[in-house]
């Protein structure tokens, strides 16, 4: 572990699940941006290869530890006034852990005075009842994992009238490089001859929300410098990315200028099997999302960062890894 400076001028946060999508690129956004951090890893893990030269120029401090344990967050903590909550729960085991584990790091936030960043879904909407989102619009969730995340951010409302500040950013399916368990990197795949997208829906033409994890993490960082945001219990929605299948076919094969094959999801095989497998009985639950339409209005995001524009789906897709631009196109 090394020693950065903890002085009063320093703005030190802490990341929790620095190896996923959301932490990492929160993480490397605040430590773009001149944000000291404090990291907590568990025991045999390492710390990913892109945060090595942050390292070596003393701008984290490694931690080892269990974010299930409330010593080994609050020894983290130490110092932070950000806290931001990059934590995984697999799908299966939602219901027994989703909510233990938050309850960890709020309660250190509440002890604290923390601000936390929580990474909000749109689990918590059912698109039947309302198909453009807003911060007031009522959430109404079809599933269990919507109400286990309605349940999260109620208790994420209430931890702001025992100390903590928070941060909440509503945004679509994730697009990022080095984001294990999206559904882009389980679509995309590259061949020996050009690319090959698997298609959750029937209708290629329907619209679906994604949102780019720099373009994410840029957003957040900021609202964190932002004067005008003084409530202690924000929520800002990020409208991202928009576009069909058909759309996201057309845009591979024009920015490499090879062939994307089209597979269809087989749900009714993945209904023969899910109650033998935990994980496709859970991905069947939230295949609604793939059949409605449900957009994110950022009128309130734009509101406050109009300065900030989201990256193009030719360059989302570039920085996530999974294609390369031909050489006679210019992005």
């Amino acid at each position: 572990m090394n020693k950065i400076d903890t002085n009063k001028t320093t703005k030190l946060a802490l990341v929790l699940g620095v190896t996923g999508g959301f932490g990492k690129h929160l993480a490397i956004e605040l430590l773009n941006q001149g944000w000291n951090i404090n990291t907590l890893i568990r025991s045999g893990k390492s710390l990913p290869e892109c945060f090595l030269p942050y390292y070596e120029s003393n701008q984290i401090n490694v931690f080892t530890g269990d974010a299930r344990d409330s010593n080994d967050v609050k020894k983290a903590a130490q110092d932070c006034s950000v806290m931001v909550y990059g934590l995984n729960v697999p799908y299966a085991q939602w219901k027994t852990l989703a909510i233990e584990l938050l309850e960890v790091s709020i309660d250190i936030a509440e002890k604290l005075e923390m601000t936390l960043v929580f990474p909000g879904n749109v689990y918590t909407y059912d698109p039947k009842q309302c198909s453009l989102i807003n911060e007031e619009t009522p959430m109404s969730a079809p599933t269990s994992k919507g109400e286990i995340r309605i349940e999260m951010e109620q208790r994420l409302k209430l931890a702001t009238t025992k100390g903590a500040k928070v941060l909440i950013l509503r945004a679509g399916d994730f697009i990022g490089k080095d984001a294990p368990s999206t559904w882009m990197q389980f679509l995309v795949k590259q061949t020996k001859t050009g690319y090959k997208l698997t298609i959750p829906t029937e209708n290629h033409d329907l619209n679906h929300s994604w949102c780019y994890l720099p373009d994410l993490a840029r957003y957040a960082v900021a609202l964190l410098d932002q004067p005008t945001v003084k409530q202690p219990f924000q929520t800002f929605h990020v409208p991202g990315l928009k576009f069909t299948f058909k759309e996201l076919r057309n845009e591979i094969e024009r920015t490499t200028g090879k062939t994307v094959a089209v597979n269809q999801i087989p749900w009714w095989l993945y209904a023969l099997i899910s109650p033998f497998v935990p994980f496709i009985r859970e991905i069947i639950s939230m295949r609604y999302l793939w059949e409605s339409e449900l957009d994110l209005d950022g009128t309130k995001l734009n509101r406050v960062l109009p300065e900030i524009k989201t990256s193009s789906l030719s360059e989302a897709l570039i920085g996530f890894g999974f294609i390369e631009a031909s050489h006679d196109q210019s992005i």
